[in-house]
């Protein structure tokens, strides 16, 4: 009986674990056809939606790129209203996510010890505890360049080439927007979900630390 109830487990994290994947997989389809927006958005935008400069304005309450961005580009409105709309894809993404993440490490973690061991071994492959401090370097690379708006406003230095973003076309503003939000909305999913499994491993190892001194 035992078993049965331990394979069922076994089958509904793995049944969650693939409705997921096909399911960000399709949202960051969707993110990229949203991201095409760069090539249909008015120039004057703002001018011609006073509900669109509204929420520029409140997403630059928030996110200070999004005022150096547009103050740089010919498209000043298109790039402003971009950026903010990038802002609540990105952090739509990053939510889902991490409402994954929570649901798979606290949910599931409600059931036995072997439940928990056997899912922390198939899902080692996916989110390997080595990434995390390349991923909280790139969080905090991510979070100076992009997020306070450096990287348009100062460069992007790398070794001894220096060079400016430049915001003067359509493509330009859709091309270093989409890099740079999707690289500061995953770099931050992924340290989220290594957090948590750099916290469960700690803690299955001082559970069997504790386990054992307790058999002998």
């Amino acid at each position: 009986m035992q078993d049965l109830e331990f394979e069922s487990k076994k089958i509904r994290i793995e049944n969650t674990r693939v409705k997921f994947g096909k399911f960000f997989t399709k949202l960051c389809f969707i993110y990229f056809l949203y991201s095409l927006s760069a090539f249909i958005i008015p120039k004057n935008i703002l001018d011609i939606s006073p509900v669109c400069l509204n929420f520029v304005n409140f997403m630059k309450s928030y996110f200070p790129n999004i005022e150096i961005i547009g103050s740089i580009s010919p498209y000043t409105q298109l790039s402003e209203f971009y950026v903010s709309i990038m802002w609540i894809y990105g952090i739509i993404i990053f939510a889902v996510s991490s409402l994954y993440s929570l649901v798979y490490y606290i949910y599931f973690c409600r059931y036995d010890d072997d439940f928990i061991l056997l899912s922390k071994k198939k899902c080692e492959n996916d989110c390997p505890f080595l990434l995390l401090p390349f991923m909280f370097g790139l969080g905090i690379f991510m979070f100076e360049v992009y997020y306070t708006g450096y990287f348009a406003s100062s460069g992007i230095s790398i070794r001894t080439s220096h060079f400016m973003p430049e915001f003067q076309s359509r493509f330009s503003i859709f091309g270093y927007i989409i890099f740079f939000q999707s690289g500061f909305s995953l770099s931050g999913s992924v340290i989220l979900m290594s957090t948590f499994e750099f916290i469960y491993k700690i803690y299955f190892y001082l559970k069997g630390v504790k386990d054992a001194e307790q058999s002998q």
